[in-house]
């Protein structure tokens, strides 16, 4: 198949890392794939400091990390989108284009990662849910939401699989110099500031407690001394600090899926995380995790602060958690996807070979 993916942007947002693992991992079983995404102008400060990053620290987005053909357009539209036989939007403003162009374009695919009401007018992104793509959601509760605002109701739930890189160790022997750690960002329903909190009132009792963030941008605020920030990690930093951590902690809102949770399983972290609703495919609440009500500093801390004092319940948790990231392969995932696009063809081609579909 000739698939291409339309992403809204280019840049280190969880979705975007999906899409490239869809994409190289599509590429290896033989499809040729592309990525388009529109040209945002930036200041040229930025444009200077980013040119400097990437020649010097080999810095890079998540799409950069997509062996396949990365095209940057001046707009998505039908002049300049790659013809193709499986079109995939992957955001709602994506969708938006999709549905606009012609039916003979290609066989229109929409991959919703979450519900994108944070990014655009409520009615706006449940009109996308209406569209005539054919839809594939990454978890229950999505699913849930979609079929509620559309005629839909065989929407197929593929989970994200958990990276193969990241996650080809569980971290046997690692010294785990970090208590806590979490993923920092200054968007406001990830609440990183309810984690910084836990962290400040977990040292109050512990003078002794290490932590650690990781994200694409620095706080504003000044951190104390005991928590590490990593700016902008590759994927081998990424693997290390989920190696080097026991309790790993997300504190948001709302989430489509919640993949930093599944990679800090799969490395044998710990996990406390917020009810964000797409976590409850990975998590069972005191099985594998702890899960308490979002924006709740207090439980998030209190089940923090059981966890280093009870290191068999924490072992527990582990080895249950490990067990379970078994369960998210990117290989099941991508079979999946490529038998659903294959099924929905509007010209019907033959699958070159059999795919897992369990």
């Amino acid at each position: 198949m000739v698939i291409n993916f339309l992403a809204p942007y280019k840049g280190l947002s969880g979705g975007l890392r999906v899409i490239a693992a869809y994409g190289n991992a599509l590429m290896r079983r033989g499809h040729r794939v592309t990525i388009t995404y529109p040209r945002h102008e930036v200041h040229w400060k930025t444009k200077l400091r980013r040119k400097v990053r990437r020649q010097f620290y080999d810095e890079k987005d998540h799409l950069d990390r997509f062996a396949g053909q990365l095209v940057e357009v001046p707009e998505l539209s039908v002049e300049h989108i790659p013809e193709c036989e499986c079109l995939i939007a992957t955001g709602w403003t994506t969708a938006v284009v999709a549905n606009e162009l012609p039916t003979d374009f290609a066989s229109k695919f929409y991959l919703i990662q979450g519900y994108e009401t944070w990014d655009g007018d409520t009615e706006a992104v449940d009109a996308t849910f209406r569209y005539p793509l054919k839809k594939i959601v990454i978890s229950r509760w999505l699913k849930e939401v979609v079929e509620a605002r559309c005629d839909d109701t065989d929407i197929p739930v593929i989970h994200n699989g958990r990276d193969f890189f990241l996650s080809e160790s569980s971290g046997e022997g690692m010294d785990r110099r970090y208590d806590v750690g979490m993923i920092y960002s200054p968007v406001p329903l990830k609440r990183s500031g309810d984690g910084i909190e836990v962290m400040r009132r977990l040292h109050q009792s512990n003078p002794d407690l290490r932590c650690v963030m990781f994200g694409s941008e620095e706080p504003q605020e000044a951190l104390p001394e005991y928590i590490d920030f990593i700016e902008r990690p590759d994927q081998e930093k990424i693997r290390e600090t989920y190696l080097s951590t026991r309790v790993w902690i997300t504190t948001s809102t709302e989430e489509g899926f919640c993949l930093p949770v599944l990679e800090a399983m799969s490395l044998g972290a710990a996990v406390v995380t917020t009810n964000n609703k797409g976590v409850l495919d990975i998590v069972s609440d005191e099985v594998d995790g702890f899960i308490v009500p979002p924006k709740d500093v207090d439980a998030l801390t209190e089940k923090v602060d059981t966890l280093l004092n009870h290191p068999v319940l924490m072992e527990n948790f582990i080895t249950a958690g490990l067990l379970k990231s078994e369960r998210f392969s990117w290989a099941q995932s991508v079979a999946r996807l490529e038998a659903y696009l294959y099924a929905n063809l509007s010209l019907k081609m033959s699958m070159p070979y059999e795919t897992e579909t369990s």
